[in-house]
C-alpha cells in the first residue's frame, strides 16, 4: 500500500482505485506520485465542467491535456463526494464506445 510520512511515522494514502488493482505495487506507486496533486486535478476537473458543462471523462481529460486514467481516478473522488454526477446521457468516445456524460452538482464548490 502506498505509504507517505509524517512527522516520522508512516500514514497509509488513500485510493479510490486501490480495490480494482488490488494493492499493485506500481499503481500504489503511482498513487504516491499524484497524491500531492489530487486536489488541484479535481479542481481543474470541477472548473472545466462548471465553465463548458457537461462532458464525458475522456473529453474532460484532452481538453485539460491531463492522461485519461489521470482523470478517470479524479472523476471517481469527485463522484465518491459528490461533486459530480451523471446527466443520464452518454456521448461517443474516440475509440467509438460510448461514455457517461458528468456535470457539476449545483451545490459543488470549485
Amino acid at each position: 500500500m502506498a505509504e507517505g510520512t509524517t512527522e516520522g511515522r508512516s500514514v497509509k494514502l488513500p485510493d479510490v482505485c486501490r480495490v480494482r488493482h488490488g494493492g499493485n505495487e506500481m499503481s500504489e506507486r503511482a498513487n504516491q506520485a499524484v497524491h500531492q496533486h489530487k486536489l488541484s486535478l479535481r479542481l481543474r476537473i470541477l472548473r472545466h465542467l462548471k465553465v463548458n458543462g457537461p462532458s464525458t471523462c475522456e473529453a474532460t481529460a484532452l481538453a485539460l491535456g491531463m492522461r485519461i486514467s489521470t482523470a478517470s481516478a479524479r472523476f471517481c473522488e469527485l463522484k465518491r463526494d459528490r461533486h459530480i454526477e451523471s446527466t443520464g446521457e452518454s456521448e461517443q468516445t474516440t475509440s467509438g464506445c460510448f461514455a457517461e456524460v458528468f456535470r457539476v452538482v449545483p451545490s459543488a464548490k470549485s
